[in-house]
């Protein structure tokens, strides 16, 4: 299957590995810099894993290289922390990503 990796560009540790049935990428512009992350898709069947957090959705979209990821259509997350785990149903989601893992709150869920 098609997929993509996120690394901490400090310590090449892995942050988010992205797969999916096909991935798309389009070059996209930032304040007049392009960002390498911007842009790149994992569509259909999606399935990702990262540091304390593991899901599903129909797509997912990195939309800024400051670590938005929006993902959309039956989206489930499950995130832990220590032995707490967490688990978010929902039709679309902003998460934030950091060098240390997807953040366990989300930026904006359509549902609470």
């Amino acid at each position: 299957k098609p997929r993509f990796e996120i690394r901490n560009t400090d310590t090449t540790e892995l942050v988010l590995k992205v797969y999916g049935e096909k991935v798309e990428m389009q070059n996209t512009v930032e304040g007049g810099k392009s960002s390498p992350l911007a842009g790149v898709a994992a569509v259909g069947k999606v399935r990702f894993s990262g540091p304390g957090v593991e899901g599903t959705c129909d797509q997912l979209t990195i939309l800024s290289g400051t670590g938005e990821v929006m993902l959309k259509g039956n989206v489930h997350v499950k995130t832990r922390r220590g032995k707490t785990v967490n688990e978010m149903t929902t039709e679309k989601m902003i998460y934030q990503i950091s060098g240390s893992g997807m953040a366990t709150t989300p930026v904006s869920v359509s549902n609470r």
